[in-house]
């Protein structure tokens, strides 16, 4: 029988009784000359499905051969599946350890498959079932991942194939993937404390972790075992339970946090009740959810001789967001029962509050009402107003108007204290005291701003070399500033103010440069009330001298009996430029440093201002500016050079064969100009001159000549010269 190597061949042993012979042998055919003599008894390296021919020789003559197809038919046997584990929860990690096995040709690993299904039936190995296995393997043993996800009892389909296509296959033991059932449940009652709720939960499966929300937001949390916490009316706490790595979950449960606890009310009657009001406060508490923000309040009364039916509301005591009220227009020497109604706790739980209180009697006329009996306190000023605090130690209410005491004209009734507002300086406040029909002799009280207005700051800048910027920061917290001629500014003790006005920044102008000044400033107050402030500052002082003037020019060569224009801007980043003092003078001295006498024209603009230049002479020159700045500093600027020429005529000749010839040109160019400015810039090209290597040449190509040498472009040409100075 053959013996299956690792590489998927076989080794077959062979032998024989005959003496003094050699076994040879040959793979597919029996072809003379390709039999090889068969070493150790045994033939290596066959492949599946390959014949194997053998003969006997004695080296003369051989036996005839005898053939075997060596194959490999036998199924590979069952694999060998570790499931760990083989009992899990959904989701939780679920592996399979797969060792295939062949003692054949070997497994082919390619081609073994697997499935997990949830039926124990084979699924068999026929070439139609091969599609059923839908997963490979890539190696054995090998440990492949299972899905977990959905609850049941699966089955692990494994198909080994060994590499002659034999195939065999393993089912495994079943698996079992579990869900949750179990629930989560309340434990006892919510308990409340400063407004938050303690929310116990429990449940019966202790092996499991209970993970909740709150109102469906944010991510699972771990329960700790104790409480939830922190939990507020209207809250909505989902739970459920889960295993160690939360990857499955039971069935939802959801517990609405709820206060249906209504507040406590606490009322209490404020001092003592007088002839016609009481007074009460109502303090609301809630254990459970808490008191909204802003709660309000209903408050009802009635005889307590009165049935329950009695109880009225008065027009502004209904749903009002005042924790303390006052009964009024009540019978005096009378015993009340006051209701207060609380809306609400944060849950929208009312609460009711009850409370007695008898009213007093008004005292007789003879007792009298003395002056004195209210005290005003002194005046408090904001926002330009005054007001004052009435109060009085008696049991009665107060009234007041301000600069009159005409009966009809008193205010409402009041109980004290009662603060009198918008006043102005001046005014006169009357008051009186009243138990709503009585009333006593009155007293009044001038209002009076005797305060000074407060000057914070006063600063000094935009200092320039002739101007300095004063800036005052006042305030009056009585009266306010006055609303005309509030500022007055004073410069070294002058008994005048230079400016008077509302506005709290003035400049000093026409100053001195590099000078110190006493600088004084005056507020007042709408009562008339001044306050003073002073400051040192100094003028700057200016050594730099002016800009250079920007020159600029409508050309810089014309012929003369025409004229130029100088466009000429003087500035002076200092103490600015002194246009009375600054002057030029067109000249043919191209220096920077004339005499000031030089300079003869005044101008009249700092700016763009336009100078006509007409000499009488042809030549070269340049405008002087002289700038001058208000300290005195002075800059001379020099144009570029301005070029007045003449017309002038020239003779050129030609020779030919060393004799003159009769032709020759005639040429009218500007005077006094090189050639290189005369054909760059004169119209030379047009004549057909050129300058080539530094040379003047003609368009014929030769070079013009002077005395026998070439004319350089730098040389001027001569005026009115004959055809003997030019040539080619």
């Amino acid at each position: 029988e053959p013996q299956w190597q690792d590489d998927g061949t076989a080794n077959v042993t062979v032998e024989t009784t005959e003496p003094d012979v050699t076994i040879e042998y040959q793979i597919g055919g029996t072809d003379e000359g390709r039999w090889i003599p068969v070493e150790g008894g045994t033939i290596e390296g066959i492949k599946n499905g390959e014949i194997v021919y053998v003969r006997i020789t004695d080296g003369e003559q051989a036996s005839n051969p005898q053939n075997k197809k060596i194959e490999d038919a036998t199924v590979p046997e069952k694999a060998n599946i570790e499931v760990a584990p083989a009992n899990v929860l959904v989701g939780e990690n679920l592996t399979a350890t797969v060792t295939h096995v062949d003692s054949g040709i070997g497994v082919d690993i390619e081609n073994s498959k697997w499935v997990m299904t949830a039926n124990a039936d084979q699924i068999g190995t026929s070439d139609e079932d091969i599609s059923k296995y839908t997963e490979k393997f890539t190696a054995s043993p090998e440990t492949i991942a299972l899905d977990s996800s959905t609850a049941g009892t699966y089955y692990l389909h494994v198909l080994t194939v060994d590499k002659a296509g034999n195939k065999t296959e393993t089912v495994s033991e079943a698996i079992t993937i579990s869900a949750i059932t179990g629930t989560v449940t309340q434990n006892g009652q919510v308990t409340w404390s400063a407004g938050q709720a303690t929310l116990v939960l429990q449940t019966t499966e202790s092996q499991y972790t209970i993970v909740y929300k709150i109102n469906g937001q944010g991510d699972w949390q771990t329960y700790n075992g104790t409480s939830i916490t922190g939990l507020s009316h209207g809250d909505t706490v989902t739970a459920r339970l889960t295993n160690a790595s939360q990857t499955t979950f039971g069935p939802e449960a959801t517990f609405e946090i709820k206060d249906e606890t209504d507040p406590t009310v606490t009322v209490t009657a404020q001092g003592s009740p007088s002839t016609n009001s009481i007074t009460v406060t109502a303090v609301a508490s809630d254990n459970e959810s808490g008191m909204k923000e802003s709660v309000v309040y209903t408050y009802s009364y009635k005889k307590s001789t009165g049935p329950e039916s009695s109880y009225t509301t008065l027009e502004g005591a209904d749903n009002i967001s005042n924790a303390t009220y006052t009964f009024t227009g009540l019978t005096q020497g009378t015993t009340y029962d006051i209701k207060v109604e609380v809306n609400g706790d944060i849950a929208g739980n009312k609460g009711t509050g009850l409370a007695q209180a008898t009213t007093t009697t008004v005292p007789g006329a003879d007792e009298g009402l003395q002056t004195g009996n209210i005290i005003a306190s002194p005046a408090v000023w904001a926002n330009e107003k005054a007001s004052i605090t009435l109060t009085t130690t008696e049991k009665f209410q107060i009234q007041y108007q301000v600069n009159t005491a005409n009966e009809g004209s008193w205010s409402e009734p009041a109980n004290s204290p009662v603060t009198v507002s918008d006043l102005d300086h001046g005014n006169t406040v009357y008051a009186r005291l009243t138990d709503g029909t009585n009333v006593g002799g009155h007293a009044s009280i001038s209002i009076l701003d005797g305060v000074k207005p407060v000057i914070t700051d006063i600063t000094t800048n935009n200092i320039t070399y002739n101007s300095i910027t004063v800036t005052v920061t006042a305030s009056d917290e009585e009266t306010g500033l006055a609303d005309i001629d509030t500022y007055q500014y004073y410069i070294n003790k002058e008994s005048s103010p230079r400016n008077t006005s509302t506005s709290n920044t003035y400049t000093f102008s026409n100053l001195t440069i590099g000078t110190q000044y006493d600088i004084k400033v005056v507020v007042k107050d709408k009562a008339g009330n001044i306050a003073d402030k002073s400051v040192i500052a100094t003028t700057l002082q200016d050594k730099t001298v002016p800009n250079d003037a920007n020159i600029q020019l409508s050309t810089t060569s014309i012929e003369l009996g025409n004229s130029i224009t100088a466009t000429v801007t003087q500035s002076d980043g200092q103490s600015g430029v002194d246009i009375n003092k600054c002057k030029w003078v067109l000249n043919t001295n191209s220096s920077n440093n004339l005499e000031e006498t030089e300079f003869t024209n005044k101008f009249s603009n700092t700016t763009n201002e336009k100078i006509l230049l007409k000499p009488e002479q042809a030549g070269t020159y340049y405008l002087h500016v002289l700038t001058v700045d208000n300290a005195g500093n002075k800059k001379q600027t020099v144009s570029e050079a301005i070029l007045f020429w003449n017309q002038i005529k020239i003779l050129i000749m030609t020779i030919k064969d060393n004799g003159w010839d009769e032709d020759f040109i005639t040429i009218e160019l500007p005077g006094g100009l090189t050639w290189e400015q005369y054909v760059n810039n004169y119209g030379g090209k047009d004549k057909g001159f050129s300058i080539k290597n530094n040379k003047v040449e003609y368009k014929t190509g030769q070079p013009l000549q002077k005395d026998g040498v070439d004319v350089d472009k730098s040389e001027k040409i001569i005026e009115n010269a004959m055809y003997t100075d030019y040539y080619f």
